[in-house]
């Protein structure tokens, strides 16, 4: 730097640095079944710090951490993220589910109660009372639909809807059963045998000539 004859100058140098505010945002599996540990990944930008609140009442300051839920329902989970700046918030929710609960019950077509015995043909209705608005559900009938044994009562039906209704044409024994699902897992109902008896036959033997009349 050149000063001018008689000024005396001089030169000085500062240094700063430039923070940008945090941005908080976080990733996890949106179901968790109770009891079970769910871990969250942290996927904030910018922060120094951070600060977890799971709905539920507990809290943590852990960058990626896990935490269990006790009891059913919907959590609101917030990470917040902090720097020098300040402060950025996000929330998003958790759904925490029972386990699966498979079952189900037997009807006639007409709607009356059944006991799984019936003669040829015979139409069932099995009505799916599991836990439906945590899992979805699959029917299993053996043997299957390939040996001809049987078919659904309607074009509506198939072993992924939530009910069905189902003629057996043949004789013999069918084990049907349900499995529900989620993310707590697969469990299967207990087994219902469905007995399908042969009709009753009558034959009629014709009368001998000697014993007709004229």
């Amino acid at each position: 730097y050149e000063c001018d004859n008689g000024i005396s100058c001089r030169t000085a140098s500062i240094s700063f640095s430039v923070d940008y505010p945090p941005l908080a945002d976080f990733s996890y599996q949106q179901q968790v079944c109770i009891g079970e540990s769910l871990s969250f990944s942290n996927e904030s930008c910018n922060a120094e710090s951070y600060l977890w609140s799971f709905g539920d009442g507990e809290t943590s300051d852990s960058e990626n951490p896990s935490h269990i839920f006790d009891a059913l329902g919907n959590y609101n989970v917030t990470l917040t993220a902090i720097n020098e700046c300040g402060e950025y918030t996000q929330s998003y929710l958790v759904e925490v589910i029972p386990e699966p609960e498979p079952n189900f019950n037997i009807t006639e077509s007409n709607g009356t109660q059944n006991d799984g015995i019936g003669c040829a043909p015979l139409t069932v209705y099995f009505e799916n009372s599991s836990n439906l608005s945590y899992v979805s559900t699959q029917w299993d009938i053996s043997p299957n639909q390939n040996s001809g044994t049987w078919n659904f009562a309607d074009t509506i039906y198939t072993l992924n809807t939530t009910d069905m209704e189902v003629t057996f044409n043949q004789p013999g024994e069918y084990e049907v059963f349900v499995t529900a699902s989620n993310v707590c897992g697969d469990l299967e109902s207990d087994i219902i045998t469905i007995e399908v008896i042969e009709p009753p036959f009558i034959e009629l033997e014709s009368i001998p000539s000697q014993c007709e009349t004229n």
